[in-house]
């Protein structure tokens, strides 16, 4: 993937927006990473690591889309229902926005939803469930 980068004068005689555009391209070229969303994603990963500590976990791994965030709600008991999506069949989690497996997104599509690992407490049997994303992500790279 190549890109043809603006000569100096060309950003120059740019109007400020453009010349903000021609940048924001470039700067996505040459450093892929998003800082934002990467330091974004650096607290986010803080905070749940602080919710497993100390804690008996099984971390749950798999590709995107292989259904690790449905199968974390079957095994904390959620309600779950067969949907149609035009032509395909998917089985889907039923709880409330309150629930404490809200977080716990789930998808039709073979596409991200989870982006940092989610921790879910079984009482009942004294563990905690991870939510993975996915290998392969489709998020981008500082997924």
């Amino acid at each position: 993937h190549t890109m043809r980068l603006p000569s100096w004068e060309d950003l120059q005689a740019a109007s400020p927006k453009v010349g903000e555009q021609l940048l924001v391209q470039l700067l996505t070229e040459i450093r892929p990473v998003d800082m934002q969303v990467l330091m974004t994603l650096i607290g986010r990963i803080e905070v749940a690591s602080k919710e497993i500590k100390g804690k008996d976990v099984i971390l749950l791994l798999g590709y995107t889309g292989s259904g690790k965030s449905t199968l974390i709600h079957y095994l904390a008991g959620s309600k779950l229902q067969r949907v149609m999506h035009g032509y395909v069949e998917s089985v889907e989690p039923v709880c409330s926005k309150a629930s404490a497996l809200a977080h716990v997104t789930t998808n039709h599509l073979p596409r991200s939803e989870t982006d940092v690992i989610h921790a879910v407490e079984i009482p009942a049997y004294q563990l905690t469930l991870c939510d993975t994303p996915g290998f392969d992500d489709t998020s981008g790279v500082e997924q």
